[in-house]
C-alpha cells in the first residue's frame, strides 16, 4: 500500500537523486511482491500547479538481489 512506501530527494549539481524504499513483500493484495526481474512503474510528481516537469529519459529502479 502507499502507506508502506518511504521517499527521499535530493537536488545536487543539477540532478535530482530519488530513493524508494519498501519491504520486497507487504503481505498487501494491493502489491507485489518485489523480487529479481520484477517490473516496476514509476511515475515522479513534482507537485506544482503549473509547468510540471517531465522525465526526458527513462528512470532506473534497482534494489539489492534477495
Amino acid at each position: 500500500d502507499r502507506a508502506d512506501v518511504r521517499a527521499r530527494a535530493e537536488w545536487h549539481q543539477g540532478y535530482w537523486t530519488l530513493e524508494l524504499a519498501r519491504k520486497h513483500n507487504t503481505n498487501s493484495a494491493l502489491d507485489v511482491k518485489l523480487a529479481t526481474g520484477t517490473c516496476l512503474w514509476v511515475a515522479a510528481f513534482d507537485s506544482s500547479q503549473i509547468a510540471h516537469t517531465r522525465h526526458q529519459r527513462p528512470i532506473k529502479l534497482s534494489y539489492p538481489a534477495l
